[in-house]
Parts: structure tokens; sequence; C-alpha cells
């Protein structure tokens, strides 16, 4: 993320936050990087459903998020659950499809697969207190695991490609996945308070608690 700053309005609200975290975990790869540098203009995320709308502004390497829609050059209508995909209404794509084509790109970058993703999350969050020695995480339509940490595991969590790769990316929390069925658990109540605070942090975009 070289040269490239990402700031947020001061006193964040959460969608804002949600949104700057997964920026700077997109713009880890140099591909990514190099096209939000290239971005130049004022994109407003337009919703009608639960979430505030709010504008990112792309300028010589700086991107800022604030919720509102401030002056934008383009508005994309989204609910936040699939920006990016498929084709979104965008007003002020004739006017600027170079930009409405740039930022689309950017937003639908997705995460590596569960499996990688894996070992990123658990270099993030190992050093927490009361964290697993070992975690197993089953992939349920792939007929496979991955262990991360010791190999004696002491917790399992069970889920679809999909639903692993969400959490394991920083793009769900663990409490929500359980409750909707997504994501099944073998462990303990400590060990899944440690593990649902530091998904819950990495959604926001805080990795340092200990």
């Amino acid at each position: 993320m070289a040269d490239l700053e990402i700031e947020l309005e001061e006193d964040a609200i959460p969608i804002v936050r949600m949104l700057g975290a997964t920026l700077k975990r997109t713009v880890r790869d140099d591909a990514y990087c190099a096209l939000a540098r290239s971005i130049n203009g004022r994109v407003a995320l337009v919703t009608s459903a639960v979430w505030p709308s709010l504008t990112i502004g792309f300028s010589a390497g700086r991107v800022k998020l604030q919720r509102g829609i401030v002056d934008p050059d383009i508005q994309i209508e989204t609910d936040f659950s699939g920006v990016g995909q498929g084709k979104p209404r965008v007003t002020g794509l004739w006017r600027h499809p170079l930009l409405a084509s740039k930022v689309t790109r950017l937003l639908a970058a997705r995460g590596p697969g569960w499996s990688e993703a894996a070992q990123g999350f658990w270099d993030e969050t190992c050093h927490r207190r009361d964290m697993p020695g070992g975690i197993r995480f089953v992939c349920t339509d792939e007929d496979r695991d991955v262990i991360v940490g010791n190999e004696t595991a002491e917790i399992a969590l069970h889920g679809t490609a999909e639903a692993l790769s969400s959490l394991l990316n920083g793009d769900s929390v663990l409490t929500a996945e359980l409750f909707a069925g997504r994501i099944s658990m073998e462990g303990s109540v400590k060990h899944l308070a440690v593990i649902a605070d530091a998904t819950t942090d990495r959604l926001l975009g805080e990795t340092t608690h200990a």
C-alpha cells in the first residue's frame, strides 16, 4: 500500500470503518493499489436499505471516506452486500465512464480463497489474549480442512468455502454467521468469544487489540 493513504472521517460511523477496512485489505495487492492510485474523482455509494450512504474521494494517491452524499461525480446504488458485483445502477456513468469502470473494479475485488485467507487471519489474530493455540477450518463443500497454529487445534469452524472466505477475509462476524447457520463450531465458549471479537475488529479495521 506504498504511497496510498486511506483516510476515514473523524468519529467514523460503522459503514465507513467497514468499507475503509475492506479497501485497506484490497490494496495490499499491488495491482489494486495501482488501480486505486489511478482514480481521480468522488463516488457516492447510495442505499435505501439499512446502511447510510457514504462518499469516497480519490485524489493523488489519497482516498477519503465520509458519511453522506458529498458532491459526487457519480453515484452507485448498492445494498452493500455485493458492491461492484453484476451491473450496479450508476448515475453519472456517461459523463464519467472511466471513473465508474475503475471504481466498480476496485469495489468488486475479493480476497483470497478461504484456505489461503486462514493463514492471514491467524497471523493477524494469534497474539490475542485467550486465543486458542490452533484452529481447524473445515470446508463442507470441498471436503477438506486447514489447521493454523498448533496441529492439535483446540477449536474447529465448519462452513462452505463462501462462508469461510467471508469470515477469514474480514467481511463477516463469527457470531452472526453462527446464528445464521452459515458457520458451525466445535470448541469452548471462551475461544468462541475471543474469535468473535477478532472478527468484529477486523470487519471494522481494528486489528491491534491484545
